[in-house]
């Protein structure tokens, strides 16, 4: 491949924005990118081109991140509801127990069909992906 811009000279390198095959002497680097020297439309695309990279990976770590924070909200609106059948059996225990069951297990029966309802019907967060 010959150089756009001399037809004698081996190109060494194409620009990343305008596609140009590039000698040694056409060739320049600008933000890690190779452009053609002394085209400010090249500069000027490879620094928008470098900014929209940076502003992606900065959108994959967010999106990294909400993805975390949705996995915790998600385990915990399902296992936050574990404490109230834990309740329950624990009220079921103290009354039998301590001979109060009317009371106790009446409630703790209460609290464990609540929490097995929450359990079944709760509405879980999907990523929207």
């Amino acid at each position: 491949m010959k150089c756009y811009n001399h037809n004698d000279r081996d190109a060494f390198g194409i620009d990343f924005t305008s596609g140009k095959a590039l000698c040694l002497e056409c060739m320049d680097t600008h933000k890690g990118m190779i452009i053609e020297k002394g085209n400010e439309e090249s500069k000027t695309n490879a620094e928008l081109i470098k900014m929209s990279y940076e502003q992606i990976k900065r959108n994959e770590k967010i999106m990294a991140y909400n993805d975390k924070v949705i996995n915790f909200t998600e385990n915990s609106m399902k296992y936050g509801k574990m404490p109230i059948i834990f309740l329950g059996m624990l009220s079921i225990i103290t009354g039998v127990c301590t001979y109060l069951f009317a009371h106790n297990a009446i409630f703790g029966f209460a609290l464990i069909v609540f929490g097995i309802l929450l359990l079944s019907h709760g509405k879980t967060i999907k990523p929207n992906h």
